[in-house]
């Protein structure tokens, strides 16, 4: 059992790297940019996240933030959902084009950990 319990957590880490002072308003329209083939549909649970943590993702033309998702590696784990192997984004102010903030991830997680953690992470940047 307690075997089951370890692959199901998976391991490795979540790194996120921000410009200093970088600060994310949850009113900022964040939109979002997924591969061609995005088999684990991380594009709608990136939107679901953002929505469910007060934030505003956008499907439109105007946005304030790109948030670019990188080629992926995921596979499907013996329980019917997505492993991430390798994960990576990049947030560009859409006014300026800086890059403002950059994630990574290699190990062997479900995406919806990986992702939950990248949102921790990008609420520490949120503006109190």
């Amino acid at each position: 059992m307690a075997i089951a319990a370890l692959f199901l957590a998976g391991c490795g880490s979540v790194t996120m790297t921000a410009r200093p002072g970088f600060q994310v308003d949850r009113s900022s329209r964040i939109r979002i940019a997924a591969p061609e083939k995005d088999k684990a549909n991380v594009k709608g649970r990136l939107e679901h996240l953002l929505l469910s943590r007060g934030f505003s993702p956008t499907s439109g033309e105007s946005a304030d933030l790109d948030l670019r998702i990188g080629e992926y590696v995921a596979a499907m784990a013996i329980y019917g959902d997505y492993l991430f192997r390798t994960f990576s984004a990049t947030m560009t102010d859409v006014k300026t084009g800086d890059v403002v903030l950059s994630v990574n991830y290699s190990g062997d997680r479900s995406v919806d950990s990986v992702l939950a953690e990248f949102l921790e992470q990008l609420e520490s940047k949120a503006k109190k």
